[in-house]
């Protein structure tokens, strides 16, 4: 079974992370629900009317549509707390925009300028998210310089997504989200102590990043610290809560400790949160299954897998590794379900 690696939610994630600061998450009820409120403008901050606005998940989910009122707000109500994508279009100028909503109950206000890729900045409320002093610190230049190091990494520039992410990062050195993108091209690249040193410091800008600490404890996997990589990923489970990515990274890390048990538990967290992880939780799952021989367990999982990504990174292996099953099914006898 392969082992699922970094890319598996660089992409999605971290590269475009509004949650780099955001406050803790408020803790979670079952069936709890939030809404949003919206208001979409110029650059010159003038309202944008009968826009159409659509709201999605991480992962691509569609959550809902909505139309600008005269003076550019919409609403989204009933959404599941977690991490939310706006996209749409105004007189033919399309925008994009992350943002958190994670506190049930709570109304988070998002504003989204048109012609602008950027994270929009929930507003302050008694309960909701704040930016973080050090994002408010970053100079312009650098603010722009990772604008377009983002833009070149979504058209798979690596190289000059790299060169523009260290031309941020040597505008404002202490940039939390400058050193935290820089850091996982690096990781990408197998380059995990230059990664290490990058990550470090986006840690050190913002100790409550969920984001940042994740990258940290992933890399120190890959470089087999596990103590260390086990005390950030944590970490970050305790300052946020509730996103795939931290239950993906404790599943892999449980693998290599070998304790299938709790990577079966982790990867099934990651593949259960809102918006969910991607499909390879599934292999790693379905590695927990097989350490504990409970073949039919991890031929579902696989199954699932190449249900979702029937061309992706691990289909190969994954289908070899079924073929591999059914003949340890004749061999070997099947494990009781624990």
């Amino acid at each position: 079974m392969p082992k699922a690696g970094w890319g598996a939610w660089v992409m999605m994630a971290i590269l475009t992370a509004a949650c780099a600061c955001a406050r803790p998450l408020a803790a979670q009820m079952p069936n709890a629900t939030t809404s949003v409120q919206g208001e979409l403008e110029d650059d010159a901050g003038a309202p944008l009317p009968y826009a159409n606005v659509e709201l999605e998940s991480w992962s691509g989910q569609p959550m809902g549509t909505a139309v600008t009122d005269g003076g550019g707000s919409f609403t989204f109500q009933g959404i599941p707390p977690g991490m939310y994508r706006l996209r749409g279009s105004y007189r033919g100028q399309a925008f994009e925009s992350d943002f958190a909503a994670n506190n049930p109950g709570v109304i988070t206000i998002v504003r989204t300028h048109v012609g602008m890729r950027r994270a929009a900045k929930p507003a302050a409320n008694p309960a909701g998210d704040v930016v973080s002093m050090n994002d408010l610190a970053a100079p312009k230049a650098a603010k722009k310089s990772l604008r377009q190091a983002r833009a070149a990494l979504r058209r798979h520039r690596m190289r000059q997504a790299m060169r523009l992410g260290s031309k941020a990062v040597a505008a404002a050195p202490h940039w939390g989200e400058a050193r935290m993108f820089r850091g996982v091209l690096w990781m990408e690249q197998g380059q995990f102590r230059l990664a290490e040193q990058d990550l470090r410091a986006a840690v050190a800008a913002n100790p409550n990043n969920a984001m940042a600490l994740t990258a940290l404890g992933a890399d120190y996997e890959r470089q087999h610290q596990l103590r260390s990589a086990g005390f950030y990923l944590q970490r970050a489970v305790q300052v946020q809560p509730g996103l795939w990515q931290e239950y993906f990274e404790m599943a892999q890390l449980e693998l290599d400790e070998n304790h299938p048990h709790a990577a079966i538990a982790a990867a099934g967290r990651a593949l259960a949160t809102i918006p969910a992880g991607p499909a390879a939780a599934h292999l790693l799952r379905a590695n927990g299954y097989i350490r504990l021989r409970r073949w039919e367990a991890a031929k579902r999982d696989i199954e699932l897998y190449l249900q979702v990504a029937p061309h992706g990174k691990y289909a190969v292996a994954a289908k070899q590794t079924l073929g591999e099953i059914q003949g340890l099914q004749r061999s070997q006898p099947q494990a009781p379900p624990r």
